[in-house]
């Protein structure tokens, strides 16, 4: 598993990290450890590998996969006539 920290938000104190394995590439935010207002890199570290542990085990099982775009689908046509309530 490789991971890489994409950004880092020192006011939501949350990092940005990408997982890859395999051929399966997810991006998800991890909180940062601080002690105080320091920002502690190897907590971190340690934190978002715990992190990489579980999305390992979820690649693995299928439950987080690469997102596939899908088309738009065509808009509706509008109705040649406006329809009017009808009275019972």
């Amino acid at each position: 598993m490789k991971t890489t920290i994409l950004e880092r938000d020192n006011d939501t104190r949350k990092l940005k990290v990408r997982f890859e394995q395999d051929d399966v590439v997810h991006d998800r935010f991890v909180n940062g450890c601080y002690k105080g207002n320091t920002f502690d890199k190897a907590a971190t570290d340690a934190r978002i590998a715990d992190v990489a542990r579980g999305v390992a085990y979820k690649i693995g099982v299928g439950v987080v996969t690469n997102v596939v775009e899908q088309p738009m689908p065509e808009p509706l046509e509008a109705p040649a006539e406006p329809v009017a309530p009808t009275e019972d």
